[in-house]
Protein backbone atom coordinates (compact mmCIF):
# COMPACT_ATOMS: atom_id res chain seq x y z
CA UNK A 1 0.00 0.00 0.00
CA UNK A 2 1.16 3.66 -0.12
CA UNK A 3 3.33 5.43 2.16
CA UNK A 4 1.27 8.58 3.63
CA UNK A 5 4.40 9.70 5.69
CA UNK A 6 6.12 12.95 4.86
CA UNK A 7 9.22 13.68 6.55
CA UNK A 8 8.96 17.21 7.21
CA UNK A 9 12.24 19.62 7.74
CA UNK A 10 11.34 21.64 11.12
CA UNK A 11 12.84 24.44 8.98
CA UNK A 12 10.69 24.28 6.46
CA UNK A 13 7.79 27.08 6.28
CA UNK A 14 4.06 26.29 5.29
CA UNK A 15 2.71 27.36 1.80
CA UNK A 16 0.61 30.37 3.64
CA UNK A 17 3.42 31.25 5.71
CA UNK A 18 5.21 31.65 2.24
CA UNK A 19 2.39 33.73 1.00
CA UNK A 20 1.81 35.17 4.01
CA UNK A 21 5.61 36.44 3.87
CA UNK A 22 5.09 37.59 0.46
CA UNK A 23 2.13 39.94 1.36
CA UNK A 24 3.89 41.03 4.19
CA UNK A 25 6.64 41.82 2.03
CA UNK A 26 4.64 44.29 -0.58
CA UNK A 27 3.10 46.28 2.09
CA UNK A 28 6.67 46.75 3.40
CA UNK A 29 8.04 47.69 -0.55
CA UNK A 30 5.14 50.23 -0.74
CA UNK A 31 5.53 51.79 2.85
CA UNK A 32 9.16 52.12 1.41
CA UNK A 33 7.76 53.96 -1.73
CA UNK A 34 9.10 51.02 -3.40
CA UNK A 35 13.06 51.39 -2.41
CA UNK A 36 14.55 47.65 -2.51
CA UNK A 37 16.50 47.49 0.69
CA UNK A 38 19.37 44.65 1.34
CA UNK A 39 17.36 43.38 4.04
CA UNK A 40 14.12 43.20 1.55
CA UNK A 41 16.02 41.25 -0.91
CA UNK A 42 17.46 38.70 1.36
CA UNK A 43 13.62 38.04 2.64
CA UNK A 44 12.72 37.86 -1.03
CA UNK A 45 15.12 35.56 -2.09
CA UNK A 46 14.46 33.54 1.08
CA UNK A 47 10.32 33.73 -0.14
CA UNK A 48 11.65 32.74 -3.33
CA UNK A 49 13.96 29.81 -2.46
CA UNK A 50 11.52 28.48 0.39
CA UNK A 51 8.54 28.88 -2.24
CA UNK A 52 10.64 26.89 -5.19
CA UNK A 53 11.07 23.81 -2.89
CA UNK A 54 7.61 24.05 -1.28
CA UNK A 55 6.26 23.75 -4.90
CA UNK A 56 8.57 21.06 -5.94
CA UNK A 57 7.38 19.30 -2.43
CA UNK A 58 3.57 19.80 -3.85
CA UNK A 59 4.02 18.32 -7.54
CA UNK A 60 6.25 15.50 -6.27
CA UNK A 61 3.08 14.30 -4.22
CA UNK A 62 0.35 15.11 -6.86
CA UNK A 63 2.32 13.04 -9.14
CA UNK A 64 2.85 10.45 -6.64
CA UNK A 65 -1.01 10.76 -6.52
CA UNK A 66 -1.03 10.73 -10.07
CA UNK A 67 1.15 7.51 -10.67
CA UNK A 68 -1.13 5.84 -7.85
CA UNK A 69 -4.72 6.29 -9.58
CA UNK A 70 -3.35 4.28 -12.32
CA UNK A 71 -2.39 1.60 -10.78
CA UNK A 72 -5.65 1.75 -8.65
CA UNK A 73 -7.50 1.85 -12.10
CA UNK A 74 -5.52 -1.22 -13.17
CA UNK A 75 -6.46 -3.24 -10.51
CA UNK A 76 -9.87 -2.20 -10.64
CA UNK A 77 -10.04 -3.51 -14.12
CA UNK A 78 -8.38 -6.52 -13.17
CA UNK A 79 -10.84 -7.33 -10.44
CA UNK A 80 -14.31 -6.37 -12.45
CA UNK A 81 -13.14 -8.88 -14.85
CA UNK A 82 -11.67 -11.54 -12.00
CA UNK A 83 -15.72 -10.92 -10.91
CA UNK A 84 -16.98 -11.01 -14.48
CA UNK A 85 -15.18 -14.38 -14.67
CA UNK A 86 -16.22 -16.00 -11.73
CA UNK A 87 -19.96 -14.91 -12.41
CA UNK A 88 -20.14 -16.36 -16.00
CA UNK A 89 -18.36 -19.79 -14.09
CA UNK A 90 -21.08 -19.27 -11.12
CA UNK A 91 -24.08 -19.18 -13.66
CA UNK A 92 -23.02 -22.04 -15.98
CA UNK A 93 -22.54 -24.36 -12.96
CA UNK A 94 -26.20 -23.27 -11.40
CA UNK A 95 -27.90 -23.86 -15.31
CA UNK A 96 -26.10 -27.17 -15.18
CA UNK A 97 -27.35 -28.08 -12.09
CA UNK A 98 -30.78 -26.93 -12.97
CA UNK A 99 -31.05 -28.40 -15.96
CA UNK A 100 -30.29 -31.97 -14.58
CA UNK A 101 -32.70 -31.46 -11.60
CA UNK A 102 -35.60 -30.89 -14.27
CA UNK A 103 -33.96 -33.71 -16.75
CA UNK A 104 -34.44 -36.27 -14.02
CA UNK A 105 -37.65 -34.46 -12.18
CA UNK A 106 -36.10 -33.88 -8.99
CA UNK A 107 -37.49 -30.96 -7.22
CA UNK A 108 -35.20 -30.70 -4.22
CA UNK A 109 -31.99 -32.55 -3.01
CA UNK A 110 -30.18 -32.22 0.27
CA UNK A 111 -26.80 -31.95 0.68
CA UNK A 112 -24.54 -32.71 4.20
CA UNK A 113 -24.45 -28.73 4.36
CA UNK A 114 -27.45 -27.05 2.37
CA UNK A 115 -30.42 -27.83 0.63
CA UNK A 116 -30.66 -27.19 -3.25
CA UNK A 117 -35.00 -26.33 -4.56
CA UNK A 118 -36.74 -25.07 -6.58
CA UNK A 119 -39.35 -22.65 -5.37
CA UNK A 120 -42.30 -21.02 -7.36
CA UNK A 121 -42.45 -17.22 -8.38
CA UNK A 122 -44.88 -15.47 -10.34
CA UNK A 123 -43.61 -12.49 -12.26
CA UNK A 124 -45.20 -10.19 -14.29
CA UNK A 125 -43.74 -9.94 -17.93
CA UNK A 126 -44.54 -6.54 -20.25
CA UNK A 127 -43.97 -5.82 -23.37
CA UNK A 128 -43.01 -2.51 -22.62
CA UNK A 129 -43.69 -1.55 -27.27
CA UNK A 130 -47.14 -3.28 -27.16
CA UNK A 131 -48.15 -1.08 -23.86
CA UNK A 132 -47.06 2.44 -25.19
CA UNK A 133 -48.26 1.80 -28.64
CA UNK A 134 -51.70 3.45 -27.88
CA UNK A 135 -49.86 6.52 -26.39
CA UNK A 136 -46.75 7.01 -28.99
CA UNK A 137 -49.11 10.20 -30.48
CA UNK A 138 -49.55 11.49 -27.23
CA UNK A 139 -46.22 11.22 -26.28
CA UNK A 140 -45.07 12.60 -29.93
CA UNK A 141 -47.43 15.69 -29.50
CA UNK A 142 -45.86 16.62 -26.02
CA UNK A 143 -42.29 16.20 -27.51
CA UNK A 144 -43.39 18.64 -30.00
CA UNK A 145 -44.50 21.12 -27.27
CA UNK A 146 -41.30 21.05 -25.62
CA UNK A 147 -38.26 22.72 -26.84
CA UNK A 148 -35.21 20.76 -28.69
CA UNK A 149 -32.87 20.50 -25.37
CA UNK A 150 -35.43 18.34 -23.73
CA UNK A 151 -36.81 15.10 -24.56
CA UNK A 152 -39.64 12.97 -23.39
CA UNK A 153 -39.57 9.87 -22.10
CA UNK A 154 -41.70 7.12 -21.42
CA UNK A 155 -40.73 4.34 -18.94
CA UNK A 156 -43.24 1.33 -18.00
CA UNK A 157 -43.39 0.01 -14.38
CA UNK A 158 -43.91 -3.67 -14.23
CA UNK A 159 -45.14 -3.39 -10.57
CA UNK A 160 -47.91 -0.67 -12.02
CA UNK A 161 -48.80 -2.74 -14.76
CA UNK A 162 -49.30 -5.60 -12.08
CA UNK A 163 -51.28 -4.08 -9.90
CA UNK A 164 -53.59 -2.76 -13.11
CA UNK A 165 -53.56 -6.49 -14.63
CA UNK A 166 -54.93 -7.49 -11.69
CA UNK A 167 -57.56 -4.78 -11.42
CA UNK A 168 -58.82 -6.26 -14.76
CA UNK A 169 -57.77 -3.05 -16.97
CA UNK A 170 -57.47 -3.81 -20.56
CA UNK A 171 -54.10 -4.30 -21.85
CA UNK A 172 -53.21 -5.43 -25.72
CA UNK A 173 -53.13 -8.95 -26.06
CA UNK A 174 -49.65 -10.50 -24.23
CA UNK A 175 -48.31 -7.05 -23.70
CA UNK A 176 -48.77 -7.68 -19.83
CA UNK A 177 -49.08 -11.11 -18.50
CA UNK A 178 -48.62 -13.18 -15.03
CA UNK A 179 -45.88 -16.03 -15.67
CA UNK A 180 -44.75 -18.57 -12.90
CA UNK A 181 -41.08 -19.42 -12.65
CA UNK A 182 -38.94 -21.98 -11.03
CA UNK A 183 -35.85 -20.29 -9.33
CA UNK A 184 -33.43 -22.83 -7.76
CA UNK A 185 -32.34 -21.82 -4.89
CA UNK A 186 -29.78 -22.64 -2.59
CA UNK A 187 -29.80 -22.78 1.27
Amino acid sequence: MENNILIINPEERKLIDIFDDMVEFDKTMFENGGELTPALEAIAAKNEADLRLKVDGYAAVIRNYDANDAVIDNEIKRLQALKKSRKAARERLVSYLEWQMKRFGVRELQGNTCKVSFRKSNAVEVNEEAVLKPYLKTIADCQACLPPYITLGAKVGKKECGIALDNGDPFTEGAVERVTRDNLQIK
